[in-house]
């Protein structure tokens, strides 16, 4: 099995198993607090964390598969060759503003590391811990679609 074939299968497993743990999470809570009046107080904390890794596992997901929204109306009356310039031309931009993300989130992960949350004791910057990794991720794919779309002109 190629290697992107279990990264992509890695990537499904991880997102659906954090949807899965928050959902969980949350209906237990809510359960919990209906019934009994009390709840997981650290179950909020992993819920939030599950939910935005699930979110940046998604955009990567997305991102390998180009997925993600898009408007094509002016850009599909292109010719094949403007589309793939116009194309290495937005994955330039995104690149750009991936590399502003990617070092605002490093900046954040770097102030709050010492900043714990009030019921798990986790550090906050493991929340963008989740940033910082997939932007790295998403820049490394443009990349390797920018590489192709100039290889296949």
């Amino acid at each position: 099995m190629k290697p992107s074939l279990i990264f992509n299968k890695l990537l499904k497993i991880l997102s659906f198993s954090t949807l899965c743990i928050m959902t969980i999470l949350v209906f237990c809570n809510v359960i919990l607090r209906y019934f009994f009046h009390s709840g997981i107080p650290w179950s909020e904390e992993l819920a939030r964390i599950c939910f935005v890794y699930a979110i940046f596992i998604g955009i990567i997901i997305a991102a390998r598969s180009r997925t993600h929204l898009i408007v094509d109306f002016i850009t599909s009356r292109l010719s094949l060759k403007n589309q793939k310039w116009v194309s290495l031309i937005a994955n330039a931009l995104s690149i750009f503003i991936l590399l502003i993300i990617v070092d605002g989130a490093w900046d954040l992960m770097q102030l709050t590391k010492d900043l714990k949350m009030p019921a798990t004791e986790l550090s906050t910057s493991w929340l963008y811990l989740a940033a910082f990794i997939s932007s790295t991720i998403y820049i490394i794919i443009l990349f390797i679609d920018s590489y192709n779309d100039l290889r296949n002109k």
